[in-house]
């Protein structure tokens, strides 16, 4: 799977979050990787729109892992069509309000 396989807003290159890792015993190297920032992966998982996805968007509102207001910011960067994307926009508002009356 390369970059063009998940549907990331616009702009997360930018956003890539460095996760270092420590070198196990003996080894000579560390490593570092780079992830999605927990916005982009929640509107990731929003793209493919499964029951379980909206569920992990939910959880991670309401835990604050992610806040809704730049969520919704995001979404008109989503590489979709622009019904896909209203689409999005609505569920992920309905989520919002659920996770938060939480």
């Amino acid at each position: 799977m390369g970059p063009e396989t998940a549907k990331a807003p616009a702009g997360w290159e930018a956003r890539l979050v460095a996760v270092h890792v420590t070198a196990p015993p003996g080894a000579r190297t560390e490593a570092t990787g780079w992830c999605l920032d927990a916005h982009d992966v929640v509107l990731t998982k929003c793209v493919a729109g499964r029951e379980r996805d909206w569920a992990f968007a939910q959880e991670a509102i309401s835990h604050g892992l992610v806040g809704p207001q730049e969520l919704l910011r995001r979404v008109p960067d989503l590489p979709l069509p622009d019904g896909h994307r209203k689409r999005v926009a609505e569920i992920l508002a309905e989520v919002a309000a659920r996770a938060l009356r939480r």
